[in-house]
Formats: C-alpha cells, structure tokens, sequence
C-alpha cells in the first residue's frame, strides 16, 4: 500500500507541476506539456508487488520541451 500512495502522490505531483507551468504559458511562444492520461488506477496491489505504469508525455507547443527534473509531490 505504501507504494501505491508513494505513486499516486508522485502522479498528481508530476500533473499538477507541470500542467500549471503549461497553462501559465498560453498566450507566448512556448513549449506545452500533453499527457496521455492525467491519473492511472492501480487498483489493489500487495505489500511488495512491484508496479510500473508509464505516462506518454508529448509537447504540443511551438517550441521544445525540456523536463529537467521530475520529484515525487
């Protein structure tokens, strides 16, 4: 379970650093953060059961993208 908290937190970290520098940039030349999916149910998981999921994330603005650094929220 500790994991499952560790990843979700880690999801909505992610999404909520990113998606806020995105929207912030609307109206300029800039790079613009699109994911494939904002959240991702892991369902149940046991204590020690390793999971993985993997988010696509693409740039739909007019200049590149660069993620520099990625921490858990």
């Amino acid at each position: 379970m500790k994991k499952l908290r560790f990843a979700g937190c880690l999801t909505l970290g992610l999404f909520m650093t990113l998606s806020g520098y995105a929207s912030s940039q609307d109206k300029i030349k800039a790079p613009r953060l699109a994911l494939s999916e904002e959240v991702y149910d892991f369902g149940e998981v046991r204590e020690g059961e390793r999971i993985a999921h993997d988010f696509i994330v693409r740039n739909s603005g007019s200049v590149p993208l660069e993620i520099k650094k990625v921490s858990p929220g």
